[in-house]
């Protein structure tokens, strides 16, 4: 670890040290001072120097300095000193991390769990990893760490460290105040000046070509901008049941300057393919279990370029089936029931029950949610604790995820989650309450996925931009309310009419999605003889975090066609990987090369 005291703000950490330690680019590490501040910007910020400077003297305390800071366009962590005072602030969706010990005299920090220096020898935490196996979308506001003895900074908060010690503050994210025909112009705006940057500083331009709506307006917008042909890729298999391909060849025909290559896939890159080779992540990950797909869709990616990917559009630009709940608890009474009906008729079930499941979300909140899930996990309490997904879209009509398996934790586990849970209801505001904050959590949820796609692409060579998650195109979606970002009745509309003009409007006319949950139970069965093993040698259940037979139960089930909680088992072989991995650390995990930790005393 490199050790610092910063009591003034030359004695932050030098960028070089940093540079090298942290494997950011040079382009991508800034640092700037006025009297007694100095900020220190880790990754792409795109504000120019004088917005920078009036941040920095203009605004009275550092802790809002730095939000401040942290939400200027771009995609980038910033860290703040001034005398005694260090402030950190990720950007707003959540792909720019840390973890931070408190110790006896001061704190150690880190942009990862088990960075060196931050945890000499890293102890697996059975609380973060429960919240993970069982609570994955709680996991940011329980604040659990896979890590023992590391605490997380959640990218809705603020690290203050003051003399030694550390404290969390909120972090401020824009409000929804603005109606989508008022955010179109921002999203517009933000989208060409993300993507417009990062094609002006690379000589070579690539592009997921997914045939989705999100990949497809980033690989358009980058074919207008670009100085050479974008090398659009599509990456198909036949397992995988949609007419994505169709829809990117119709794009590419009609699109002057790309350069379209089909990667077609085969059993090898089926999802749960070579888990013993996969490069694991610095905390548990699904993006493991992928690998054998991602790291052959990403071969024909330039590797002296930048590479446009799609992810986090879903989140940024839609909202979870909840926005019919806010529509319901506002009197939108004409279009709630327009919208029920419909999502009825797409989805084919029965109205009445579409209906009931809309109006009890909108008179439970979030809070009574989670009270409601502690009482299930209680093991002192019994009744049903539904180990089995719901049914139809009904089940998606909840503040919570409806397949959490509380059935395989063990009474232990159960006991501890419950009572972190009920800590965390007891301690709730308002503002986590409604559609725009469960927005917001998927956000941040998606986007943690996403940091380690980015660590897994670099480690090949590909540097992966996401202009999705840019905070600029965060904050501009943000700002309209999520009632207003989504409708069953058009694809979203936001991003629709932020395009009109730029993008051909045929584009939008597309009313299907692609479906790959095929593939996940093909690839299950594929390799089911080396899941089995993996699981009946593993490590997990040692732990006595959950029970095995209710988990092989699953796996068979899944195995044999039947209907089957595929998140959750992906979540339970991904901490399998991770515990062994903590064993015998990967080769791939160094060239990933996270920030070294860096301890601040009095």
């Amino acid at each position: 670890g490199v050790s610092r005291t910063p009591a003034a703000a030359s004695d932050l950490p030098d960028l070089h040290e940093l540079r090298l330690s942290a494997g950011w680019p040079v382009e991508q590490m800034s640092a700037h001072e006025h009297g007694f501040r100095r900020a220190v910007f880790l990754g792409e910020c795109a504000a120019p120097p004088r917005i920078i400077e009036r941040v920095l003297a203009q605004t009275a305390d550092i802790a809002t300095a730095t939000d401040r800071l942290g939400a200027l366009p771009g995609s980038h962590a910033v860290l703040v000193t001034e005398g005694p005072d260090l402030v950190w602030a990720g950007d707003l969706a959540g792909t720019h991390r840390l973890w931070y010990r408190q110790e006896t005299n001061g704190v150690r920090f880190g942009s990862s769990p088990i960075a060196p220096g931050l945890t000499s020898t890293p102890v697996p935490d059975p609380l973060g990893l429960s919240a993970f196996l069982l609570l994955p979308d709680l996991s940011d506001l329980l604040g659990t760490c896979p890590v023992s003895g590391v605490r997380p900074v959640g990218p809705h908060r603020l690290l203050h460290v003051h003399e030694g010690r550390a404290s969390l503050a909120p972090r401020t994210f824009p409000r929804p105040t603005l109606t989508a025909q008022e955010g179109a112009p921002l999203l517009r705006d933000a989208l060409l000046d993300t993507v417009d940057r990062h094609c002006r500083r690379s000589s070579r331009v690539g592009c997921d070509l997914s045939g989705g709506l999100d990949s497809s307006t980033l690989t358009v917008l980058a074919a207008r901008t670009s100085r050479t042909p974008v090398v659009a890729l599509t990456y198909t298999d036949e397992f995988a049941r949609n007419d994505d391909l169709a829809h990117a060849e119709r794009i590419s025909r009609r699109t002057p300057g790309l350069r379209w290559t089909v990667i077609e896939g085969d059993h090898t890159t089926l999802p749960f393919t070579g888990l013993e080779h996969a490069p694991t992540a610095d905390v548990p990950s699904l993006e493991p279990l992928l690998w054998a797909r991602t790291r052959t869709r990403l071969a024909p990616a330039p590797r002296d370029g930048t590479h446009l990917v799609g992810d986090g559009g879903d989140v940024v630009l839609g909202a979870s089936l909840t926005y019919l709940a806010d529509l319901a608890r506002l009197r939108h009474g004409r279009r709630f029931l327009t919208e029920v009906r419909t999502l009825a008729r797409l989805r084919q079930r029965p109205f009445h029950r579409v209906l009931r499941a809309a109006l009890t979300t909108s008179r439970t909140g979030f809070e009574a949610s989670l009270s409601s899930l502690a009482d299930r996990l209680d093991p002192d309490r019994p009744g049903p604790m539904s180990p089995e997904p719901g049914n139809g879209v009904e089940a998606g009509l909840s503040w919570l995820p409806p397949d959490i398996p509380l059935g395989w934790a063990t009474p232990t586990t159960r006991a501890h989650l419950a009572e972190q849970v009920r800590r965390l209801a007891s301690g709730l505001g308002s503002e986590h309450d409604g559609a725009d904050a469960h927005a917001l959590r998927m956000v941040h949820r998606h986007a943690e996925a996403t940091r380690v796609f980015l660590a897994q692409a670099r480690a090949e060579g590909v540097h992966v931009r996401a202009p999705f998650f840019d905070n600029a195109v965060v904050a501009a979606c943000l700002s309209v309310p999520a009632r207003e970002r989504a409708t069953v009745l058009t694809a979203k509309p936001l991003l629709r009419t932020a395009m009109t003009g730029l993008v051909p409007a045929w584009l939008y006319e597309r009313r299907t999605k692609g479906d790959y949950s095929g593939c996940e139970y093909h690839g299950l069965r594929r390799n089911s003889v080396q899941v089995r093993a993996l699981l009946s040698q593993g490590l997990l259940f040692e732990t006595g975090i959950v029970r095995p037979d209710p988990v092989l139960r699953a796996v068979e089930s899944a195995v044999a066609g039947h209907r089957a909680p595929l998140g959750a088992i992906g979540r339970v072989l991904a901490v399998e990987l991770w515990l062994r991995a903590r064993q015998h650390p990967p080769a791939v995990a160094e060239q990933s090369r996270p920030m070294p930790s860096i301890g601040v005393t009095p």
